[in-house]
């Protein structure tokens, strides 16, 4: 009997640990068609944190390409503009009345459109060059420029550098200077600290029509602007 005790109780400790054994084998080939899953969620959660990190930085390159595409644009608007009004009155027949020269602003700011205007100032100077070293002096100026304009690069009588091609003793010429605000969607603080938020375009041009004032000084012909910055020859370019 006690034989039959110890081989029926032999026989059920062999039965539980291949109960135990299955049981095991069960909970690794459990986890084993889990993983897959679990793997699936720890990607979805990396992608989640990556795509968090890069986040602020596609929102900085979107707004910071939109902006810059709106200044390149604007800024070739200011370009335009002042080779209209610098054209316009380089083919004026002489004197330049101020409210001539109030219409052609207003064709120089038709030319901005669709940017607000409100900030942009004119300046157009009639220069004359008076030596090969370059030295010149503005003869003549106008200016169209609303309360709220942006400051102009340089004082009205100030002479911006003169071109090689113009530092010919009695050469006559026109510059345009065309400042205006640039406003930004949305890097205000950018444009400000990186000197962007004012577009300013100098241009250069020759005398298309004019008139000849000083025939024994120069044949050249030139524009008086309305506002005459040496009170000779009815405002035109003195003789030095």
């Amino acid at each position: 009997m006690s034989a039959i005790r110890h081989a029926s109780s032999g026989g059920g400790r062999a039965a539980a640990s291949r109960t135990r054994a299955a049981a095991r084998v069960r909970r690794v080939f459990a986890r084993v068609r889990r993983a897959p899953a679990r793997f699936r969620g720890a990607q979805d959660g990396l992608a989640a944190v990556e795509f968090a990190m890069v986040l602020p930085l596609l929102l900085l390159l979107y707004l910071g390409t939109t902006d810059l595409a709106g200044y390149v644009s604007n800024f070739r608007k200011v370009t335009l503009a002042a080779r209209t009004v610098a054209d316009l009155v380089a083919r004026e027949d002489g004197t330049v009345s101020a409210s001539e020269f109030s219409t052609i602003a207003k064709a120089g700011r038709a030319v901005l459109a669709p940017y607000d205007t409100s900030t942009a100032r004119i300046v157009a100077k009639a220069i004359g060059v008076y030596d090969a070293n370059g030295t010149a002096r503005v003869c003549s100026y106008a200016q169209d420029a609303g309360a709220g304009a942006a400051a102009a690069p340089s004082g009205l009588t100030a002479v911006p550098t003169v071109p090689d091609a113009f530092k010919t003793a009695g050469i006559r010429y026109v510059v345009v200077e065309l400042t205006m605000t640039y406003k930004p969607l949305f890097g205000t603080m950018l444009a400000t600290k990186f000197n962007l938020s004012t577009l300013t375009e100098t241009v250069v041009w020759p005398v298309r029509n004019g008139k000849v004032y000083n025939v024994a000084v120069t044949s050249a012909p030139e524009v008086v602007l309305p506002t005459v910055a040496t009170a000779s020859l009815t405002g035109a370019c003195p003789s030095n």
